[in-house]
């Protein structure tokens, strides 16, 4: 096969609200974290595992989820993985993995309360 495919789809729960920022030129960055949780048995137990993805968003997607999601919201991101890379302030490399969502869709109604721990998800 030639050529490369960058494809992420995750589906998870917000773990604090989203943060909406502002570039230099005034684009709307959006900025959340999910936790996406694999269950597996462990002996006779279950055990959750939770993965925590970074997800970027940008201009009126920024602005809905900013709106719309706090944390507990369930998501689904459609996106690219993506990988930034930048020295510390200790001279040592430091590098972040995260999702550049081109589609993030809200996996509830505007009048339901995800933050509720009777919330279904």
């Amino acid at each position: 096969m030639s050529g490369n495919f960058n494809s992420i789809t995750l589906m998870g729960n917000l773990t604090k609200d989203p943060k909406l920022e502002f570039t230099a030129s005034g684009k709307q960055k959006g900025l959340f974290r999910i936790a996406v949780n694999r269950k597996f048995k462990k002996g006779t137990e279950f055990v959750e595992d939770p993965l925590f993805i970074d997800v970027e968003v940008w201009e009126k997607q920024a602005e809905n989820c900013n709106g719309r999601l706090k944390k507990g919201s369930p998501v689904l991101v459609d996106g690219q993985l993506r990988r930034d890379e930048w020295t510390g302030k200790d001279s040592e490399p430091r590098e972040r993995w995260y999702v550049a969502a081109h589609v993030v869709q809200f996996l509830h109604s505007k009048g339901e309360n995800p933050g509720d721990p009777n919330f279904p998800f």
